[in-house]
């Protein structure tokens, strides 16, 4: 007869930083294209381009918004 195995949970609280990058905060006038370049790189890993294009704006009102969007040089491969 075999012996039945049990699966134990084990709970742990370890944390690691994924991210090392500084956050782009700073009003758009502020940033440089390097930084822009950089921070593309850091957040989208897989892409091995550059960015083709970018847009950086602050939206202020009721609900006040910061967004950067990237345009990449290449489409990714899972969509070609």
């Amino acid at each position: 007869m075999m012996k039945r195995m049990s699966t134990v949970p084990k709970a742990t609280s370890d944390f690691y930083r994924m991210n090392n990058q500084k956050l782009i905060l700073l009003s758009p006038t502020d940033v440089t294209e390097d930084e822009y370049k950089e921070f593309y790189k850091s957040a989208f890993r897989a892409s091995y381009d550059q960015p083709q294009k970018w847009t950086h704006f602050a939206l202020e009102g009721h609900v006040e918004c910061k967004a950067l969007l990237y345009i990449p040089s290449m489409l990714p491969f899972e969509l070609s």
